[in-house]
């Protein structure tokens, strides 16, 4: 593979795995640091600015889609809750390293040395969690900074960068370049990133994030919750209407104008003699159409995110316990496709290169994997009344029973549950 051969080739190293980081290169580093701030993009966001914004990112310019998508989980309580839930669900889940093959002490011997260097990376739980920020951008981009302590390569932290550091390859539309001043960009170095994208749909890589999908309902929410701020100030209050006689002057009719205008503030004004105010209480309803809209727009993006709206927002009409728990299995679904695609990015992105570079792996064959447990706990006391029964009559693995019920085997004779009464 590629990869193998880079790294048979030392001329390489010292670049990639000396510790070394790409951003802070010098023509690469001074191209970032004025990438660093932004403006708040989604200030007077019009439909018409969001249309252009997409449309750049489809054409390959994805700086100011992602920067929107940044300021979207900034200044949106509910979308920043919702892709948490989403992306904190995958720390839930136990991991293991697992052998290439079993019944191979290779291949054994490759994924105990990969699990204890493992199990020194402090950061793990932080690049788990970074890399599920691919669920909105479409992509994450996290820099490696490597350590060698004169014996094995391992990563000493994992750095996110932000997506709008990057663009597309003008001819590819799915490679990642970082942003300098050549029109193509600045090739990543092999073996210094771990870049994870998130298929949420099929299509080009500026089109894959969750965040494309809620846009519009994000720009829609924001109209509706500023017309409902203006309700809420006005909703309620009196009207204050003001009446004059026929022949009134102009000077007349305003200062009766800024009189109603001043009862609204200070409650006492003065108007001329003759003139007449009347305040008049609004017909109470209860129908805040803005309020509905901001509900609505929120419901789609719940939607969008985890599947579905009962395990998010209760109504007091739908939300019974049966659909809320078909809900909760949806999430569940997606929690478990999320952690199949970040699985499949460690094994290629970081364990291969720890292979490659400290076990110094050649044949594919034998590498490792990452792979999250993914089971869904069953009900213990069902098995244990169906298994006996069973049993005489079924050639059921023990193995099998161990693995669905999620119960390791014992190391000895010793470590067995109840041994020390026997």
């Amino acid at each position: 593979m590629k990869l193998f051969q880079f790294i048979k080739n030392k001329k390489n190293k010292p670049e990639t795995v000396s510790g070394m980081l790409q951003t802070t290169t010098s023509d690469t580093a001074q191209s970032l640091l004025t990438l660093e701030q932004w403006g708040n993009i989604s200030f007077g966001l019009t439909p018409g600015r969001l249309r252009s914004i997409l449309q750049a990112a489809d054409e390959g310019n994805i700086t100011e889609q992602h920067q929107l998508f940044s300021d979207m989980e900034d200044r949106c309580e509910h979308l920043a809750a919702e892709i948490s839930k989403r992306k904190r669900a995958i720390l839930t889940l136990d991991w293991e390293i697992v052998p290439a093959r079993k019944d191979n002490p290779t291949a054994i011997k490759i994924a105990d040395a990969i699990r204890e260097q493992f199990n020194s990376i402090y950061s793990i739980e932080d690049l788990l969690l970074d890399m599920a920020d691919a669920i909105g951008h479409g992509f994450s981009a996290i820099e490696i900074e490597w350590e060698y302590d004169g014996h094995i390569h391992i990563p000493k932290a994992f750095h996110h960068r932000p997506q709008s550091w990057f663009q597309m390859l003008p001819q590819n539309k799915n490679v990642l370049r970082l942003r300098n001043k050549d029109p193509e960009g600045d090739p990543l170095w092999p073996l210094g990133w771990v870049i994870r994208t998130h298929r949420s749909r099929s299509g080009w890589l500026p089109r894959a994030g969750l965040f494309r999908v809620v846009a519009w309902a994000y720009l829609v929410r924001s109209y509706a919750l500023e017309a409902s701020i203006n309700y809420v100030q006005i909703h309620g209050l009196p009207f204050r209407i003001g009446k004059y006689h026929i022949g009134s002057s102009s000077s007349d009719k305003r200062a009766l104008l800024r009189a109603l205008q001043t009862l609204g503030k200070d409650a006492a004004g003065i108007i001329p003699s003759g003139m007449e105010i009347i305040f008049q209480s609004p017909t109470n309803t209860s129908h805040d159409l803005p309020g509905q809209l901001v509900t609505r727009c929120e419901l789609g993006m719940s939607k969008a995110i985890l599947g579905g709206t009962l395990t998010t927002q209760a109504d007091g009409q739908t939300s019974t316990n049966a659909l809320g728990k078909v809900h909760n299995e949806v999430r569940r679904d997606l929690m478990v496709t999320d952690a199949l695609q970040i699985s499949s990015t460690i094994s290629k992105q970081l364990i291969m290169p720890m292979a490659a570079l400290n076990c110094k792996v050649e044949d594919t064959t034998l590498l490792p994997s990452f792979r999250f447990d993914t089971r869904a706990a069953v009900e213990v006391g069902i098995y244990a009344d169906a298994l006996p029964k069973l049993s005489p009559i079924m050639d059921i693995s023990a193995q099998w029973a161990h693995d669905k019920l999620k119960i390791p085997k014992a190391l000895s004779k010793d470590d067995i549950l109840g041994s020390h009464i026997r």
